[in-house]
């Protein structure tokens, strides 16, 4: 079990999510920045854990959910796969992120 202290207020630093890149942060009435940031929700896709805010990990649900949108990416990856087998060893000059 784990025991936070609440003597002290604990404040999340600022952060990005990973899906849209939308800086996190607290703000007051007036629009300025405070300490501390939404805490975001943690959705795990091909293995990677990635921080995301609510509206993307809503996004996720959703879509994870529909099962058009996952019969249309199961045939997305099919068709990648495919493509791969085709350009054999040129495949990975394709993949790399320069």
């Amino acid at each position: 079990m784990v025991e936070f202290d609440t003597s002290e207020p604990m404040f999340l630093p600022a952060w990005k999510c990973s899906a849209c890149k939308a800086l996190m942060y607290n703000v007051d009435e007036q629009g300025k920045p405070l300490p501390g940031a939404p805490i975001g929700l943690v959705v795990v896709i091909d293995s990677v854990r990635k921080r995301v805010c609510t509206m993307c990990a809503e996004m996720y649900i959703v879509v994870n959910e529909n099962r058009f949108m996952v019969e249309q990416h199961l045939a997305w990856e099919k068709e990648q796969d495919r493509r791969r087998e085709k350009l054999g060893v040129r495949a990975r000059y394709l993949d790399s992120d320069n």
